[in-house]
């Protein structure tokens, strides 16, 4: 909303921007917890936790990806240096913002490094059966 009788710090009119979620992003929610859950469980992991965001701030460069094993953490795959099968694939694996939303671009890494750890690093016991499970939950792609 927009408050015309109060002004910004420039003069401008007051914004006012309130977010509700719906009830179908909280069912969508649900089911991307479901999901990914799923796929953790399938590849392996012991446990999972989860914890409700309330915020639209991305943060990005904290765990960077890059050439630079002194400056980057992460290789160009997202695989954390010295850990075989660790990968970060959210924001945090960005090494800095472009100045737009970054939603789309942490999607489509994310799916690219699903792709490149399920289809080549998976190398423990059982873990080609793994990978196949876990390509059911990744959509088709081509990076040609």
């Amino acid at each position: 909303s927009v408050n015309i009788s109060r002004t910004d710090r420039y003069g401008l009119p007051q914004l006012r921007v309130r977010h509700v979620y719906s009830e179908r992003d909280e069912r969508q929610a649900r089911i991307l917890v479901e999901t990914a859950r799923d796929i953790l469980r399938e590849s392996g992991a012991l446990f999972s936790v989860t914890k409700p965001i309330r915020t639209f701030s991305h943060a990005l460069g904290t765990v960077r990806m890059g050439d630079d094993a002194l400056t980057s953490p992460l290789d160009g795959w997202g695989r954390y240096r010295g850990i075989e099968n660790l990968f970060v694939v959210d924001g945090s694996a960005l090494p800095r913002s472009a100045g737009l939303n970054p939603s789309l671009t942490i999607a489509a890494n994310a799916l690219r490094i699903g792709s490149y750890a399920a289809g080549n690093t998976i190398s423990t016991a059982g873990g080609a059966q793994r990978a196949r499970r876990i390509r059911r939950h990744l959509p088709t792609m081509s990076l040609s």
